[in-house]
Order: C-alpha cells, then structure tokens, then sequence
C-alpha cells in the first residue's frame, strides 16, 4: 500500500505541476537540442578546419612545385645561354684565328713586295750609280784632255761629285 500511495502522491505531483513539468521538458529538450547543435558546429567547423589544413597542403605543394618548374626553367635558360656565349665565343675565336691568318698572308706578301721591290731598287740605283759613274769617266776624261783642267775641276766640285 505504501508503493500506491507514493503513486498516487506522484500523480497529484504531477497534475498539479502539469505546466512546470512541461516547461522543465521544453527546456530540457532545448538544451539537448543546444547541446546537439553545438556538437555537430563543431564537428563542422573541426571537418571545416580539416578541409582548409588539406587545401593549404595543397595550395603548398602547388606553389612548391610551380617554384620547382621555374627553377629549372631558369637553369635551363641559364644552360642554353652558357651555351650561346660559348658558340659566340668559338665563332669570335675562329673568325679573329681567320683575321689574324689573312692579316699574316697580307704582310707576308707585303714583305715579298717590297723584298722583290728593294731588289728592284737596288738593281735601279745600281744601274743609275753605274750610269752616273761612266758619266763621272767620260768628263774626268774630257776633262784630263782639256786645257782648262783647274776651270773642270772646280765645276766638279760644285756640283758635288
């Protein structure tokens, strides 16, 4: 009798504090549903933090890789450069080689010129020295048979020969 009568207490409770009970409910299940919704924000915003972390990654190794392109982009730049000096290089090397050898062949037979020249010369002013000497004979002879050989001798050397 007792377990009815602590039954029937309850149920008056209840009756009596229908409206308590009601709100005591809504408010009970409206901090289950804050609770709830608070969880699943942060499951969101937690899932949120996993997305952005993972995008960055992503963004990172892009950028990583996009610098690695680029540097062997330069390298290689850098690379065929070289290798458009050193052509440039060889050709200058090859075409001052060709100058030097054309500038040695023109001295060469700028030499052989002149060589063959100053034979020439020589042979002119020998022929002219022999010339000018058989000239000097002839008057030292016309001079020798001539009465005025004092009047000769100081033509001659006036003239300087």
């Amino acid at each position: 009798m007792a377990l009815r009568q602590q039954f029937s207490r309850f149920a008056d409770f209840l009756r009596a504090n229908k409206e308590l009970i009601s709100v005591a409910g809504a408010a009970g299940l409206a901090m289950f549903g804050l609770g709830a919704t608070y969880s699943l924000l942060r499951a969101d915003k937690r899932n949120l933090e996993l997305q952005l972390q993972k995008e960055i990654e992503l963004r990172q190794k892009d950028v990583e890789k996009e610098i690695e392109l680029r540097q062997k982009d330069v390298e290689k730049e850098r690379e065929l450069r070289e290798k458009d000096v050193k052509k440039e290089r060889e050709l200058r090397e090859t075409d001052v080689k060709k100058e030097r050898e054309l500038r040695e062949k023109d001295v060469e037979k700028e030499r052989e010129l002149r060589r063959k020249g100053e034979e020439g010369l020589k042979g002119v002013i020998e022929a002219v020295k022999a010339e000018a000497a058989e000239k000097m004979m002839e008057r030292i002879m016309q001079l020798g048979f001539h009465e005025n050989y004092e009047k000769y001798r100081r033509e001659l050397t006036r003239d300087g020969q």
